[in-house]
Parts: structure tokens; C-alpha cells; sequence
């Protein structure tokens, strides 16, 4: 899995960086994207609690995903700024099976 950041724009308002990324999966399906966090979080040396995907979005025919991220500064600002199914997005595969579970 190969990450290029194609854009990136620092929002001084929301306190915020916002990236456009294109991840590269030659030979394989769509990554998880949990898993394309985690090398976001290694490309920026980043926390993971402050990193979250918005979207992630396969070209058809291709192997290649484009997608959107926002790195906030101050972990407080993540509550209120991300929406809830945007978080479970962003979880991991085993916290995302409970809070299904807990329903």
C-alpha cells in the first residue's frame, strides 16, 4: 500500500489540517480503513486519535483509492467537530463488532 498526499490545506478555524490522499493497492482490494489510517497516522506522525477518514473512494477498474482526511490539533475539537458515524467509521474492526453488539 503506497500513500500520496495530493493535496493538503491547513484550516486555522477549525483548528485543523485537511488532506486529500491517493492510496495505491496494486494486486489487492479496497485496504480497510482503519489500515489506511494507520499509514496516514505513520505518513504524518500523527496521533490516531487525532486523524480521521472521511472518505475513501475506489476508482472503478483500478487499483487505486482516493480520500479525505482531517488531523486535528486539539484532541477536545474532535468531539465536536467529527460526526458519530464518522468515528465508528474510523474505529477498529473489534470496537466497531461491540458497539453493534451493544445496540
Amino acid at each position: 500500500m503506497d500513500i500520496e498526499v495530493l493535496e493538503e490545506f491547513y484550516n486555522p478555524l477549525l483548528e485543523r489540517r485537511e488532506v486529500r490522499f491517493q492510496v495505491k493497492h496494486p494486486g489487492s482490494a479496497t485496504p480497510e480503513r482503519f489500515k489506511v489510517r494507520q499509514a496516514l497516522r505513520e505518513v504524518f506522525n500523527v496521533d490516531l486519535d487525532r486523524l480521521f477518514i472521511l472518505r475513501l473512494v475506489t476508482k472503478t477498474g483500478m487499483n487505486v483509492s482516493e480520500g479525505i482526511c482531517h488531523i486535528y490539533e486539539n484532541p477536545e475539537n474532535v468531539k465536536y467537530l467529527v460526526p458519530r458515524h464518522i468515528y465508528v467509521k474510523n474505529l477498529p474492526p473489534e470496537e466497531r463488532a461491540k458497539l453493534k453488539e451493544a445496540r
